[in-house]
């Protein structure tokens, strides 16, 4: 009987579930990054890096990397993009490089629909391994750091009119699984909406919502952001977990 206990406790810690997209908490800088539809919508040419260090002082904290550049090709209503998100939490390291493009539907003289799709070649692998027995009675798994490389496959769609922005998309749909890591990405839901409001003629203030979902697991955010003369900008947010298991 404890054989049998021992095997089902085994079997079932062997393959596991990741959410795979990291939390940034100024979404709006790295949106192309979860949003192809994103790409090349509001300038002509934009680039950016993030970093951040969560639980600074901790031992194998998350860290995270993220860069993109993005183009707009008016001629064809078109976006192009590349972009790049290093993570690492654990003794997990992951590497993503995103190829973007998105199209650029106008509906009229203040509307546009967006529509992207990017293929994300995500690199992981394993940077430790777990302590060795002292006895020889233990049991333990074997960590294996040969790195594997899988594709994701991400699509979004985004509709802006004046200063309004309502964005969907959908990362990580063919569920890529890693065979030596035992470890499956997961299918991501993000959803924002967000509103700029004119107070003046050098102050506007917009309210903007942050989903990220994996149908279990979910991350509210709620962010007010405050524009000096279109230039400088002062904001508070605030992100809640909900746990739906």
């Amino acid at each position: 009987m404890k054989f049998l206990i021992t095997v089902l406790v085994l079997t079932s810690t062997v393959f596991s579930y990741g959410q795979g997209e990291p939390q940034l908490s100024m979404y709006w800088n790295n949106y192309t990054l979860f949003n192809p539809a994103n790409t090349g919508l509001n300038y002509k040419h934009y680039f950016n890096t993030s970093y951040r260090n969560q639980w600074t002082g901790v031992v194998n904290a998350p860290q995270i990397f993220a860069g993109q550049y993005s183009i707009k090709v008016d001629a064809i209503n078109s976006g192009f993009g590349i972009g790049s998100i290093v993570e690492t939490f654990g003794i997990t390291n992951s590497q993503k490089y995103y190829f973007n493009y998105a199209y650029h539907l106008k509906l009229n003289t203040t509307s546009t629909l967006s529509l992207g799709v990017s293929t994300a070649i995500q690199r992981m692998k394993y940077t430790g391994g777990l302590i060795p027995p002292q006895t020889g009675n233990e049991l333990t798994l074997p960590i294996i750091n040969a790195p594997e490389t899988k594709l994701n496959i991400n699509f979004g769609a985004l509709f802006k009119k004046n200063n309004l922005e309502i964005g969907a998309s959908f990362t990580q749909i063919n569920q890529p699984y890693f065979n030596n890591l035992h470890y499956k990405n997961q299918i991501h839901v993000f959803l924002m909406g967000s509103y700029q409001f004119e107070l003046s003629d050098l102050l506007s203030y917009k309210p903007s919502v942050f989903i990220k979902s994996t149908f279990y697991i979910s991350d509210i955010g709620i962010i007010n952001q405050l524009y000096w003369n279109k230039t400088y900008w002062f904001g508070v947010n605030y992100y809640v977990n909900s746990n739906q298991i």
